[in-house]
């Protein structure tokens, strides 16, 4: 017998899935499914480490169902998953915590602190919401080996990562330089760019146009008198959104080739591009007042006639820091970087920007520094004062400008600005030594890589992804911080062009003569570690800086497995990943920096892997023994993962971003104790496309636990409930399945394509499309039609063979719903599992449904198109019917006389009116009338279906939909059934199918009609005596129905009854008498009383109509 799997699923979700957490623990869940794939093929997942130094929030929930579902499907394909969960513990997020929380706010606090003490509470503070984050994972069934975590901090790790850095020194790709990196001040460290691609924010800034007055014109060009009387006296005119860099203004940069105006306006003479003058002066300049405009052209130059001259500066400001010495500044230089699209056509540089730093060294330009590491100002400018933050000095600097005539125009300009991804300070391009990897010396490999993954939205891997590869910049590695994995590179003091990149701890003990027996790699230990130097026998010490915590993250395929130290061959085996997924943002974090890393190490560095040795010790070549599981994938794929699924942002339900300042975000919690974990998970999943964004809703999950869960497991309660009452069991015979009544084979059917359609979802990554076809499966199919149409079968003792043709079906369809929901709902499926197959395990071992394996239970025999096409009609004028009933108000228990119905095209296989019997149950109606040819019993009207034919007609569309509205009857159905039809619209002729009109379904008198433009239906409205009377004695079954229940009474106890009630109810239940009595497993006629009341046993209804019915009732001697 089949245990009932009670109200408390529906009730109380909560509670029921922590017995099943509790029987998975018992069970050790995860070994479970380890051991029964024992000797599988692997499949491959990376698990992108989370920061646990904040708590997870209900977006956490998508991606980690994402990231679990995907698992759970291979492993029931017959796959082994391994699941390392990994902690990301180094960086920025941890060191702003440990700041916050010890009152430091600059790296001098910190230093004041101590880097020791700072770090030791960085170490501390890493797990602070550890436990949160395994107890909510493991809450929403994301299964994962917590207790042999990869934990970033640990010396291990680092080991690893300081081995992939001296492999790339080795290639001779890990380099110094003097670049000018994103940089915050506020945490005093550079960005690489895929960290500033992250941290974008619209923001208004000053637009200034200023001058540079020329000097010593007539010296400059004593050759050339003509070209000194233009330009003696004159400004030159450029533009900046970035007023706090004027100070160290450096040089103006023209373009060689472009042609420069000499203009006069009001006794003074300005130089800049003709075509941009418009954004300085407004129209009342180009005036012709008297014959003249205010503004007169004088002249025109050359961008190379400029070059070489020198001129006033904006400020003149002593004290400014020179980092790059050079003999000249504040003269005119030349470069084709210079846009015409923008600006004046001068630049100003300044050594906060790449292309200004380049030419300056180029150019032999000094270059000195008004604004220091912190983001602030090195020395007063004016009336600002030093220690300013450089953002809070444009206004004043702006002021300052005009007041001395050097400020021509001012303006906001609204765009786009880099803001730090942790701290959201405002970001300045700073000139900073620093560490890189050459990435663009592989650049193109990266490129023809990614071009080998399966993205499962390729638009995210062509776009979002493959254009940042294609625009690729060198690595900026290092930080200018503290809690990190230390750069492993020694600098030789008496020769810094000396220097060695330490790849193991063992290579550093040799170095160093020894290592300290409680050796943390951290610093600030490691930074009192020197060796000689091997060049020439200086002493060499550590660079300052760590390393970018997304090249530790990136290295976790190898660092979390102590590669290449150990598990030589389990690294190999488990690279690359078959399966990553994370949030959009991670296209330019982890996901860039594992394919970077990856490219280099496996297509790059071909020197690591010549000998196929390493130390003496074989070293298996990554991936290159491992049969891969499609057999599309490439032969030689040099990434780190092959196959992507990328979620979009949580929103909240208007549709915005949720945080914390505006109160809109969600308790995971609180949504997971409310619905359970299943429905939230069902929820965000099947809400649309994985990488959409998509709004939260508590009721929408509400919903979700209602429509879909719930109705699953009331379907599984029914099979269960008759059952027992008949004594069927699973072990019965079974009729086989092509002898079994239509309705069984085309559920059957139906089961079987939505398999075949759901495995073909989660193998190409789209999981949405397996849940809605699961929904539907679920609720449209299962529940709302075979067992509303089977009901009566499962207590039929009359047709033995039809009633166990019933209860198998039910059974062999559950087993696949179950095993199909099983990845996306684990804790329903797991209940549901064990009560179908007590003695076969966890589900989540079980075979998934697969058409290809009879063994799954799902055979491709069953599939019966055309059985499937003559029911599809009929399930929809079913749906229509409902609706019209809804919109008119009469309940489906109220009898109707007629339905009509038209199907506009049915396919030669199908025969839709094999199932008008059931149509007729459905809608509870006396007769079906099946129309053919042109239905009359309703009117049309037909509008154009814009967002198909906008486009194509254009500026024709007014006249063709004002043509698709004059189309006749026999038209449009011909439409509708498939044809085509002409129309001529502003001189073209636009040839339209079907989809190209909508048919809008007019009433007449005495029908109620609906159409999906495929299906049309109408139903009679009119109620007679009759008719009213059987709804009314149908609603008197249904008040009685309710009341057993309620009462604890078993489906097989039959029943005494005493009623009371009018005159109208007593001669409806008169006239359904036996009908009633065997409804409600009636022993006797019902004893009438009067006025009952609620006393005596009595309970009291409420009837359609006003009418009011008591109902007492009590269990008869004997069952049935």
């Amino acid at each position: 017998m089949l245990q009932s799997l009670g109200r408390e699923f529906l009730e109380q979700p909560d509670a029921f899935e922590r017995e099943i957490l509790a029987l998975w623990e018992r069970e050790n869940h995860l070994q479970a499914t380890l051991d029964a794939r024992r000797d599988a093929s692997p499949f491959v997942f990376y698990e992108g480490p989370p920061t646990a130094n904040g708590r997870p929030g209900i977006h956490h929930v998508l991606s980690r169902t994402l990231k679990d579902a995907v698992c759970r499907f291979w492993t029931m394909r017959g796959r082994r998953v391994l699941r390392k969960a990994g902690w990301d513990t180094h960086g920025l997020p941890v060191e702003l915590e440990v700041e916050k929380k010890l009152g430091l706010s600059s790296k001098a606090d910190i230093e004041r602190y101590g880097i020791a003490r700072f770090n030791a509470a960085c170490r501390e503070s890493v797990f602070t919401y550890k436990e949160d984050w395994e107890q909510l994972s493991q809450r929403i069934g994301f299964l994962l080996d917590y207790q042999h975590p990869y934990v970033t901090y640990h010396a291990d790790y680092i080991e690893s990562v300081w081995f992939l850095l001296s492999r790339y020194a080795a290639n001779g790709l890990l380099y110094r330089g003097y670049k000018v990196l994103p940089w915050c001040g506020r945490c005093g460290t550079g960005l690489s760019s895929h960290e500033v691609a992250q941290g974008y924010a619209d923001i208004d800034d000053p637009s200034v146009h200023v001058t540079f007055p020329l000097r010593g014109v007539r010296d400059n060009l004593s050759a050339r008198p003509e070209l000194a009387e233009l330009l003696d006296g004159a400004e030159l005119v450029a533009w900046t959104t970035t007023p706090w860099t004027l100070p160290s203004n450096l040089a103006a940069c023209v373009h060689p080739a472009f042609e420069y105006v000499v203009l006069s306006i009001d006794g003074r003479k300005f130089v800049m591009l003709e075509a941009r003058t418009g954004d300085v002066w407004g129209h009342e300049f180009f005036e012709v007042v008297n014959g003249v405009t205010r503004i007169q052209v004088l002249g025109s130059v050359k961008g190379t006639d400029l070059v070489g001259l020198s001129y006033q500066p904006l400020f003149d400001v002593a004290g400014l820091r020179e980092i790059w010495p050079g003999p000249r500044r504040h003269v005119v230089v030349a470069d084709e970087f210079v846009s015409a699209e923008e600006g004046t056509g001068v630049v100003h540089l300044a050594p906060y920007g790449a292309d200004d730093f380049r030419i300056a060294q180029r150019d032999g330009i000094s270059v000195r520094l008004a604004v220091g590491e912190d983001g602030r100002l090195l020395v007063d400018v004016g009336e600002v004062k030093a220690g300013t933050f450089f953002k809070d000095a444009d206004k004043a600097l702006s002021r300052d400008l005009k007041q001395r005539g050097r400020l021509l125009k001012q303006s906001q300009y609204r765009h786009s600005y880099p803001h730090c991804w942790r701290c959201d300070t405002p970001l300045l391009y700073f000139p900073a030594p620093a560490w890189f990897l050459r990435t663009t010396d592989y650049r193109d490999r990266m490129v023809e890589e990614n071009r080998k993954i399966y993205w499962a939205h390729p638009e995210m891997g062509s776009g979002r992804f493959g254009e940042w590869l294609e625009n690729n910049v060198d690595w900026a590695l290092s930080r200018d911080r503290y809690w990190g994995t230390p750069l492993p590179v020694w600098v030789c003091e008496r020769d810094p062009e000396h220097w060695d990149c330490i790849g193991s701890f063992t290579e550093l003990r040799e170095r160093c003569g020894g290592l300290p027996a409680d050796f943390d790699p951290h610093r600030p230990g490691v930074d009192a570690l020197a060796m000689p130097c091997l060049r020439c026998g200086g002493t060499m010490r550590r660079v300052a800086q760590v390393v970018d915590v997304w090249f530790d993250s990136g290295s976790m395929p190898y660092a979390q497995y102590h590669w290449p130290f150990e598990h030589r061959e389990l690294v190999a085996e488990q690279f690359p990943a078959d399966y990553v997924c994370e949030g959009l943002d991670q296209t330019r974090g982890w996901f860039y920096s594992l394919h970077s890393i990856a490219v280099f190490l496996t297509s790059v560095d071909q020197d690591l892997w010549r000998s196929g040795e390493l130390e003496g010790q074989p070293l298996p070549r990554l991936g290159g023994n491992l049969p891969r599981y499609a057999p599309d994938d490439p032969p030689e794929f040099c990434g780190a993962f092959k196959r992507i699924l990328v979620n979009g942002l949580l929103l909240d339900e208007k549709g915005q971003k949720m945080s914390k300042r505006l109160g809109n975000t969600v308790d995971p919690w609180k949504a997971i104790g409310a619905h359970g974990a299943d429905a939230v998970r069902w929820s965000l999943v099947g809400g649309g496309a994985p990488h959409q964004s998509k709004r939260y809703s508590g009721a929408g999950v509400e919903e979700t636990r209602r429509r879909v869960l719930g109705t699953l497991a009331s379907c599984y309660d029914f099979l269960a409930l008759y059952s027992r009452t008949e004594g069927w069991t699973p072990a019965a015979p079974r009729p086989p399945r092509p002898e079994r009544p239509k309705l069984d084979r085309w559920i059957l059917s139906r089961t079987a394509e939505t398999a075949s359609q759901c495995l073909t979802a989660w193998e190409k990554l789209d999981p949405s499309v397996a849940v809605h076809a699961l929904e539907r499966l679920i609720v449209e199919e299962l529940s709302n039609w075979y067992v509303r149409r089977s009901r009566r079968r499962f207590w039929s003792q009359e047709k033995p063979e039809d009633q166990a043709a019933a209860f198998a079906t039910l059974y062999e369809v559950l087993h696949a719903i179950v095993r199909m929901s099983a990845p996306i709902a684990p804790f329903l499926s797991e209940g549901l599992w064990r009560r179908l197959e007590p003695d076969q395990g966890s589900v989540h071992v079980a075979d998934f449904p697969d058409l290809a394996s009879a063994a799954s239970g799902v055979h491709a025999r069953d599939l019966d198109a055309a059985l499937e096409a003559s029911m599809e009609p009929i399930l929809t004028a079913a749906s229509l019917g409902r609706a019209v009933r809804e919109r008119i108000g009469v309940r489906v228990r109220q009898p109707l006389q007629k339905l009509l119905i038209h199907v506009a095209r049915v396919g030669a296989e199908a025969n839709p009116r094999a199932f008008l019997t059931e149509l007729k149950e459905e809608l509870n109606v006396k007769e079906v009338e099946w129309v053919v040819g042109v239905p009359d019993f309703f009117q049309v009207r037909a509008k154009p279906n814009y967002p198909r034919l906008g486009q194509r007609a254009g500026k024709d569309m007014k006249a063709l939909a004002a043509a698709i509205a004059a189309l006749d009857r026999e038209t449009l159905f011909r439409l509708q059934a498939g044809g085509r039809a002409e129309l001529r619209a502003g001189g073209n002729v636009y040839a339209l199918e079907g989809e190209d009109v909508l048919v809008e379904t007019l009433n007449v008198r005495g029908l109620e009609a609906a159409s999906d433009g495929m299906v049309t239906i109408a139903l009679s409205t009119e109620l007679t005596p009759e008719l009213r009377a059987e709804g009314l004695a149908r609603e008197v079954v249904n008040r009685i129905q309710t009341q057993r229940k309620e009462s604890g009474l078993d489906v097989s106890d039959r029943i005494r009854l005493r009623l009371s009630g009018s005159a109208v109810v007593r001669a409806a239940v008169a006239a359904h008498a036996d009908w009633i009595g065997d409804e409600v497993l009636a022993a006797a006629p019902p004893q009438w009383v009067e006025a009952a009341g609620g006393a005596d046993g009595f309970r009291e209804w409420e009837l359609p109509g006003g009418e009011r019915l008591s109902v007492a009732l009590e269990r008869a001697a004997a069952s049935r």
